[in-house]
């Protein structure tokens, strides 16, 4: 069975990310899953639903026993790592879920980087500020 990892973003895949996930936990495979857009106004209990409805679309988690409240969850087959970042409220229900998994044990990790901005005048005499992050390591949640 091949070791997976897989990346819970806000934005596009970054190569670094995937090099990183597979040189530090040997996995052979990444998945990228672009998570939607979060209404600011939604609550927290949206947000949990929108976050485990995510997750089993994907086919990231499958329930095996139980109601919503009292479910056993099951991770797909070979997940070893979870790369989770973006909207807060969104990705910490993610990893609450993938926590929760009975038959492995998945790594939720997010990256840390180290950011640089440079501020460039424009010829119209405004200012473009440019961030430029560099990774560092993977925290686990």
């Amino acid at each position: 069975m091949a070791r997976i990892g897989i990346i819970i973003s806000n934005h596009g895949a970054e190569e670094w990310t995937e090099k990183a996930l597979k040189e530090l936990y040997h996995v052979e495979e990444v998945l990228y899953f672009k998570h939607p857009e979060i209404d600011p106004r939604m609550s927290k209990a949206g947000v949990r639903a929108l976050a485990r409805e995510f997750l089993f679309l994907h086919g990231i988690l499958k329930s095996t026993t139980g109601t919503s409240l009292t479910a056993v969850y099951k991770a797909m087959e070979g997940l070893v790592v979870a790369s989770i970042n973006g909207e807060y409220g969104f990705s910490t229900a993610c990893v609450s879920y993938l926590q929760r998994t009975s038959y492995s044990i998945v790594a939720c990790v997010y990256p840390t980087s180290e950011r640089g901005a440079t501020e460039e005048k424009q010829a119209d005499g405004s200012i473009k500020t440019v961030h430029v992050y560099k990774f560092v390591q993977f925290r686990e949640w």
